[in-house]
């Protein structure tokens, strides 16, 4: 339970339909001064506000980082005698006749979270439960209402939450110094245009924030860490009609995906037709039915099937036009 409506009406649906409820809080950071946004004492408070009126045990300070939701906490809740995980992701789970678990969007499709959880197994799959994605925000909201519950009206959580009052560049400064190290920028031609202040502070596709002056838009099309340059070009050098993947995770193992999918390179990105190809050592390749923009090694490629989660991969090349 983070405190915001969705966990907060999951808990409540469930105990609705008849399950014995108990609340845990995934805290992702701890600030060294100040207050969190996000696993901030209000937002346990109002975690605790809630499985009070629902009548449930919250357990607010279970530490662990973001990628471990359903592994070390899935774990927690199972050792407090827990059969499920239940969380507030808008993300369907459909349970096969042949007992095999697929994910399918979420109805609400610009909530939908599928994106995020295409690496889970099914032995996590079936211990998970993910009782909003039936529904809209608006009917989640409502819900709240109905139930009676503070939160109905409560912002949303943004990612990165936990910046609170500082900008990526002034957290990075703090926590991570080493990525201060100023560099190049240069075209694709190897010319020297420019200084960056250091590559975590750009983003493949980024135009604003270069500090440039060029006689043409200018977008990063490149990082290289091992020599510290930031590759800059227009914006036709930021598509690409290939990628290459790695660390390829399947929702069900046994049977292939298709070779005609459909890939979504960001959370919240469009939809685009592919060509999926196997590779050695769980590599893919997919070829794109038109030109992609922002491809960046190190996100993920994942891919559907209509409404219905195949897998995904982690991009580690990028064929630009």
């Amino acid at each position: 339970m983070s405190g915001g409506v969705d966990s907060s009406v999951a808990a409540a649906l469930l105990k609705s339909q008849g399950y014995r409820v108990f609340g845990l809080m995934l805290r992702m950071w701890t600030a060294e001064e100040g207050e969190n946004r996000c696993c901030s004492l209000s937002s346990i408070n109002d975690a605790r506000e809630v499985a009070d009126i629902l009548g449930i045990t919250p357990n607010p300070c279970i530490y662990c980082n973001r990628n471990i939701r359903f592994g070390h906490l899935l774990k927690e809740a199972i050792s407090l005698g827990a059969d499920y995980l239940a969380t507030g992701h808008y993300v369907r789970l459909n349970r096969r006749e042949d007992g095999f678990y697929q994910l399918r969007r979420g109805i609400d499709t610009h909530k939908d979270q599928s994106y995020m959880l295409y690496r889970l197994n099914q032995q996590q799959l079936a211990q998970a439960l993910f009782p909003v994605g039936e529904y809209t925000k608006d009917d989640i909201r409502q819900k709240a209402r109905k139930f009676g519950l503070p939160v109905s009206s409560k912002h949303d959580s943004q990612d990165l939450c936990f910046l609170g009052d500082n900008t990526q560049k002034e957290f990075l400064s703090k926590y991570v110094p080493e990525t201060q190290k100023p560099g190049g920028i240069k075209l694709k031609t190897g010319e020297i245009i420019g200084r960056h202040d250091g590559l975590a502070y750009y983003t493949i596709g980024q135009r604003k924030g270069i500090n440039l002056s060029w006689h043409e838009p200018l977008y990063v099309t490149d990082k290289d860490t091992a020599t510290n340059m930031l590759t800059v070009g227009p914006v036709q050098d930021t598509f690409a009609g290939e990628i290459t993947g790695r660390l390829t995770c399947y929702t069900l193992a046994h049977e292939p995906p298709p070779s005609a999918v459909e890939v979504q390179i960001r959370y919240k990105d469009k939809i685009i037709p592919a060509q999926l190809t196997p590779a050695d050592n769980y590599g893919i390749k997919l070829t794109f039915g038109e030109a992609v923009r922002d491809a960046t090694p190190g996100q993920s490629a994942v891919f559907y099937h209509g409404d219905t989660l195949l897998g995904g991969a982690i991009i580690d090349r990028v064929i630009r036009n």
